[in-house]
């Protein structure tokens, strides 16, 4: 699907966030110093959650790598704009693509719960720990067990 200049880089804020599990604030403020790189040459952002005074650790996938290079590869030429900005073109995005659900730029971090639950059988100190949760209890509001990760789990 083409896009304009300006849906591009939503669909790509969106998409690192989603790979992230950046809240929209978490990713208008990174910064330099929420940017580490340990021995294995993994890039992991770890920065302070002023939400629930924890920290949230979460090393950069290859989806999210590709993001952060296609924008030269630092923080500050990563694209910016505001969130009501971001949820008006998500919307746009939405609809061209033919997708009939409610969306928001807050969807971003709720697919990356789903998908850490369904698709990568993330356990949920993993998620809470990389999310930047005190607890586990935000994870049922975030994510429904799909019946694929079920039956999948379940019939091994």
């Amino acid at each position: 699907m083409g896009l304009p200049d300006s849906h591009r880089r939503t669909f790509d804020i969106y998409r690192f966030c989603a790979e992230t599990s950046l809240s929209f604030t978490d990713y208008d403020t990174l910064c330099e110093e929420d940017i580490e790189i340990d021995s294995d040459n993994t890039l992991w952002i770890k920065l302070g959650r002023d939400k629930t005074d924890t920290r949230q650790r979460v090393p950069l996938n290859e989806k999210a790598m590709n993001i952060f290079n296609r924008y030269g590869s630092d923080v500050k030429t990563l694209p910016k704009m505001s969130n009501s900005k971001l949820n008006v073109h998500i919307k746009e995005i939405a609809k061209k693509a033919k997708i009939n659900k409610y969306l928001t730029f807050h969807t971003s971090r709720k697919s990356f719960v789903d998908n850490g639950i369904n698709e990568l059988n993330l356990p949920e100190s993993t998620i809470q720990a990389i999310v930047g949760w005190k607890d586990s209890r935000q994870l049922s509001r975030y994510a429904r067990v799909k019946d694929s990760t079920i039956k999948k789990q379940f019939l091994k």
